[in-house]
């Protein structure tokens, strides 16, 4: 198989993977090796290695020093009560997908029950801002929480403030705060939107749509950033977001002019977009439209309709979320941890005739 940069993508996945678990097993241990004979070791190159050891840092599993090398990172043991059964909130929005929410939520509960504890899941409103109001949760509730698990869903300021009174564990999960340092963990939206436009610009696309879900503005301001990088890498111009929902793709069709490739921020949003595409590029005179999901919640439509995605597993997003749930506690730094994903190429994007592009494309890569 050649070395494409599609391939390589899938290299480095492997290669962060073999080194997490070389960690983890003890391979690995204390200080590591220099980057010279790591990749000696794994046969690579030294840039992509370091690579590998920041995104490693990012999530905690080493600790890099300015002259002195990379570090295991040491971590306390987990203390988890033996005795006494705590129970624990899980919060989302009335306005997001409830089957996906259950899916999530339910896996969060077995996790959680395991360690003889239990969870509860509110669906709540959110205000006119997209954000749960600082009184939507009665204080008797919150009396008998050991903690919370926010979803998808942002915590206002004043929530956010009235719950660090309380001394209250809180973790984000799939969104990120703008205020205060919190225990958060995300997919990493960004290097999933940048290997998705990469990947459409050296089939020769020119005109990349982002198209998103009103509700998942976390997801949307790491997603901007990874396809602004790529379509400045490609010297392309960039085009708008635009935001659409399962029942109303109207804004997509006045795009003018069309694209002819198409990056959905939801996974569910693009088994809607792919029904659309046929009557799509017909009334556009194009033969067909490359479409790609970002699948930052784990939503099987991709799987199921064949359609290229960036897929963020939500295993790996709720073992985080639970281990730092139970790490929480007075003096304990919150830590946000960026999991990584996968490409997986299901033949939804189709390359185009474009030498221009693909002349500007080999000339960066040189």
């Amino acid at each position: 198989m050649s070395d494409t940069p599609l391939h390589l993508s899938y290299k480095f996945q492997r290669l962060r993977e073999s080194i997490r678990q070389a960690v983890e097993n003890g391979e690995l241990e204390n200080k590591l090796p220099g980057e010279r004979e790591l990749a000696k070791r794994f046969g690579v190159n030294a840039k992509t290695i370091s690579k590998a050891l920041t995104d490693l840092t990012s999530e905690g599993l080493l600790v890099r020093k300015v002259g002195r090398g990379t570090f295991v990172a040491l971590r306390q043991p987990v203390a988890i009560p033996a005795v006494n059964r705590r129970q624990f909130l899980w919060l989302c929005s009335e306005q997001v997908d409830s089957a996906v929410q259950e899916n999530f939520f339910e896996l969060a509960r077995q996790k959680l029950e395991e360690h003889g504890h239990q969870l509860t899941m509110h669906r709540l409103p959110t205000d006119d801002l997209g954000e749960l109001p600082e009184r939507c949760l009665p204080v008797s509730l919150l009396k008998h929480q050991a903690g919370l698990i926010f979803y998808s869903v942002l915590p206002s300021r004043p929530l956010l403030a009235d719950l660090a009174r309380r001394h209250m564990p809180v973790v984000l999960c799939n969104q990120r705060n703008r205020w205060m340092k919190l225990n958060t963990v995300m997919g990493d939206y960004s290097r999933g939107v940048f290997e998705m436009t990469e990947h459409l610009i050296l089939q020769g696309h020119r005109r990349i749509q982002l198209v998103a879900d009103r509700r998942q503005p976390g997801v949307i301001d790491q997603a901007l950033r990874g396809y602004q990088t790529a379509m400045g890498r490609y010297q392309l111009e960039m085009q708008p977001l635009v935001s659409c929902s399962r029942r109303d793709c109207g804004p997509l069709r006045e795009i003018r002019p069309a694209p002819n490739a198409i990056i959905s921020l939801s996974g569910d949003l693009a088994v809607t977009l792919k029904r659309e595409l046929t009557f799509f590029a017909a009334a556009h005179g194009l033969e067909q439209v490359s479409l790609m999901a970002l699948n930052a919640s784990g939503e099987p439509g991709p799987l199921q309709e064949a359609i290229t995605s960036y897929d963020i597993y939500a295993e790996d997003l709720l073992d985080w979320a639970v281990q730092l749930l139970f790490e929480s506690g007075p003096g304990v730094e919150p830590r946000e941890i960026i999991v990584p994903g996968n490409l997986s190429d299901r033949g939804s994007t189709f390359p185009i005739a474009a030498p221009r592009i693909a002349q500007k494309v080999q000339h960066v890569i040189l």
